[in-house]
């Protein structure tokens, strides 16, 4: 038990390591801060006020962001991806639902419980992207997003309309619309690239029309871009990596299509070009240790279980160069092939995502030993699993980037 001695002893301690801290010259200080996680950064803002109003300066944290996401960053690869669950919740039996956003902690002893960090939107919307801490939710009914940040205090913002993400009237065309988020460093903005795809019979004849547009997160308008990606592509999930936002493309070729923030240009990085290609395997995207990296799973075709993995991380963006980071055709048959959506990163490797009525089950593979956890994460019986993301903590605040929402209005 600590005495009142001993207590005394330490203050004064701590006293002077916060005096000797605030006494270094201000370029070294924050050159220090900026080396410094997220996390460790929101327990600084409580030493002093000269440092709350150091971390909260959007300048700081805009630099800091910035240093998290950038290529082949030492700071990018200390981070620790958590995870969050969304998933749907129907209102007595109704038609009517809302979204809810609720982290979750992994203790590595098959036990997947819920964090401190949720957060209810009283709507119908699905996860667009995720970009650091950031979650964008989409309307299923008129295509409107939401920009929110789940922790600490909350934030909502909604992003300017764009009548290209809405619904079309014209029952026999099709639209598909892809957005991702990135940090443009020479502006120092964020910005949202959206790249919508019509397609449509006219007289037997198909047409397709693309419009690709770029939404600075602050301003209020979207402005349309002539670059282009292919036209006859169909775009997975998008991953940020590298500085630059990434998608995999569905065609029997695959290959990787790109954008670059600070030209606000599509390009195309191929594969590795030695991935399998057999019908029996897989590819997905995913951001690892902060780079850019593609999994490639086959499966067994007895039982339908994953039998190898492997990735491929992309260590070099100029040059297009991959490195196979690992690889494993001993997993442990319990991994099933057809999981629900993306793997994704979390503490010690990947895990993936399996679900049935109201049981989640999740695979943790650990890369350091090859070993494969099962956890059970289970839901209501009025509510319906979504999916599971990876997320890292940043110290972008929305409130620096437009109005927050009416919690009231938007917030269950």
């Amino acid at each position: 038990m600590e005495t009142k001695k001993s207590r005394e002893t330490r203050m004064m301690s701590d006293d002077a390591k916060r005096r000797q801290l605030m006494e270094l010259p201000m370029d070294t200080l924050v050159d220090i801060l900026l080396r410094l996680p997220a996390k460790t950064l929101g327990r600084i803002r409580c030493v002093s006020r000269t440092l709350l109003k150091m971390v909260n300066n959007i300048s700081f944290s805009t630099l800091h962001t910035s240093l998290l996401i950038a290529t082949n960053s030492a700071a990018a690869a200390c981070q620790v991806p958590q995870l969050m669950c969304c998933f749907r919740s129907w209102i007595d039996e109704s038609d009517e639902c809302s979204v809810t956003l609720q982290s979750l902690k992994y203790n590595e002893e098959n036990a997947l419980t819920k964090d401190r960090y949720a957060i209810t939107i009283s709507s119908q919307y699905y996860v667009c992207f995720v970009f650091c801490n950031l979650f964008c939710l989409q309307s299923n009914d008129n295509g409107e997003c939401l920009l929110i940040n789940p922790l600490g205090e909350r934030e909502v913002v909604r992003l300017p309309e764009n009548s290209f993400v809405q619904p079309l009237e014209d029952g026999g065309a099709i639209r598909n619309c892809w957005l991702g988020m990135g940090f443009d460093n020479k502006t120092n903005t964020y910005k949202i690239p959206s790249v919508t795809h019509d397609s449509k019979f006219d007289d037997g004849i198909r047409l397709n029309y693309m419009t690709a547009q770029v939404l600075v997160l602050g301003t209020d308008s979207w402005r349309e871009i002539p670059s282009l990606p292919p036209r006859d592509f169909i775009m997975a999930d998008q991953v940020c990596a590298n500085g630059d936002v990434h998608w995999l493309t569905y065609e029997r070729c695959k290959r990787i299509i790109s954008f670059d923030f600070t030209r606000e240009e599509f390009y195309c990085i191929p594969i590795p070009p030695t991935l399998q290609r057999s019908r029996n395997s897989d590819s997905r995207l995913l951001t690892l240790k902060g780079s850019l990296a593609i999994v490639e799973t086959t499966s067994s075709n007895t039982r339908g279980m994953i039998m190898n993995i492997e990735i491929w991380v992309l260590k070099d963006l100029d040059e297009k160069q991959w490195l196979r980071y690992y690889k494993n055709s001993s997993i442990p048959d319990s991994i099933p092939f057809e999981s629900y959506g993306a793997p994704r990163e979390w503490e010690h490797g990947i895990f993936f995502t399996r679900y049935s009525f109201w049981e989640v089950s999740v695979f943790f593979l650990d890369l350091r030993y090859g070993s494969v956890n099962r956890a059970i994460y289970s839901l209501c019986r009025n509510e319906s699993y979504m999916s599971i993301r990876s997320y890292t903590e940043s110290l972008i605040s929305l409130k620096d980037y437009g109005n927050l929402e009416d919690a009231h209005e938007v917030i269950a």
